[in-house]
């Protein structure tokens, strides 16, 4: 994903069916910021109920922006 465009469509195909998430890697240019390690290794660490309710509003979150 090079564009805004491509990864609010990568995100719309990740989230094709209810309480399925389909991965997506997304790779950032340069090293990750400590907020953003930070943030991965929550989630990681998160049961999996959990993840799908934070990933969720994530995703919500992410749209409204690049949609």
């Amino acid at each position: 994903m090079n564009t805004r465009t491509e990864l609010a469509a990568a995100l719309d195909t990740a989230f094709t069916r209810r309480w399925r998430l389909e991965p997506i890697e997304l790779l950032l240019p340069g090293d990750c910021t400590p907020t953003l390690k930070r943030f991965s290794e929550d989630i990681i660490a998160l049961p999996a109920r959990e993840k799908r309710l934070k990933i969720t509003r994530l995703y919500g979150r992410c749209h409204r922006v690049l949609g």
